[in-house]
């Protein structure tokens, strides 16, 4: 039996390693957890569900009477698309991601069924640019599925409405962001500094709005703390933000998935 702390999928834990044999030969497993609940401020429930494999492969909200997203992998295991359905089971469109787990494009079934995909996000990253799993790993969150396998994000274009944003990094904690109306355009409309904690945590964003830069007059957009229970996953997340705290609950369950 063997105890390591890893990342796996979208958290870090602790996996034990369990040796079975079957007659034909030894099967490998690893008992990981698996967030499967989160609980918001205001009472909305997100529910997750996981394959085999430990790859989320269906999430429902509780907002909007309980629509939901399904998940799409290749061969390989990795995230290519994610199905959104109304509250009726209707799909409405189909988002999908590059290699690195960015959106790039959305697709939308036409009268006829078919999709007809557009491109929102033009993605570009730094593969020199080799960074720690700690730091890029975003557990849960907005950007629960972004990995950066071994790069960082450098520029990124929204087509429809038209928008630029040029990424730079100081170490693995820090990225500042800044925004412009095209990719032509030198005059910053916006930037926007985020601080990350040592588990890639979102731990502060800061806003300003003249492209003078976010210190020292930036306006405080959040302000998380964090919550880390006996199992090293995250347990609660508040918001702090002019007083108001918000905070989010999260329920993980441990599951054995085969080790490749």
């Amino acid at each position: 039996m063997k105890h390591t702390m890893k990342w796996i999928g979208i958290l870090i834990a602790t996996s034990i390693a369990l040796v079975a044999c079957d007659g034909s030969g030894s099967v490998k497993t690893e008992k990981v957890w698996r967030l499967v609940e989160e609980v918001a401020f205001d009472g909305e429930t997100t529910t997750r569900e996981y394959d085999g494999s430990g790859r989320v492969i269906k999430q429902i909200n509780s907002q909007y009477g309980g629509s939901h997203y399904e998940f799409n992998y290749d061969d390989k295991g990795e995230l290519i698309s994610r199905d959104d359905f109304n509250s009726a089971g209707k799909l409405r469109f189909r988002n999908e991601f590059d290699s690195h787990g960015e959106m790039v494009s959305r697709s939308v079934p036409d009268a006829s069924g078919a999709f007809v995909s557009t491109t929102i996000f033009i993605n570009t990253y730094d593969d020199n640019r080799v960074v720690s799993d700690k730091a890029t790993k975003r557990p849960y969150g907005s950007n629960l599925y972004t990995v950066y396998p071994s790069s960082k994000m450098v520029t990124r274009e929204e087509v429809s409405p038209a928008s630029f944003a040029r990424y730079t990094y100081e170490g693995d904690n820090k990225v500042a962001i800044k925004y412009f109306d095209t990719s032509t355009d030198s005059t910053v409309t916006a930037e926007v500094e985020e601080e990350y904690n040592e588990q890639g945590d979102l731990v502060r964003r800061l806003l300003d709005t003249d492209g003078a830069g976010p210190k020292p007059a930036g306006i405080l957009l959040y302000d998380y703390t964090y919550t880390i229970d006996g199992n090293g996953n995250l347990s609660e997340r508040v918001r702090n933000l002019s007083g108001a705290n918000r905070t989010t609950t999260y329920k993980w369950e441990p599951m054995d998935i085969p080790v490749q």
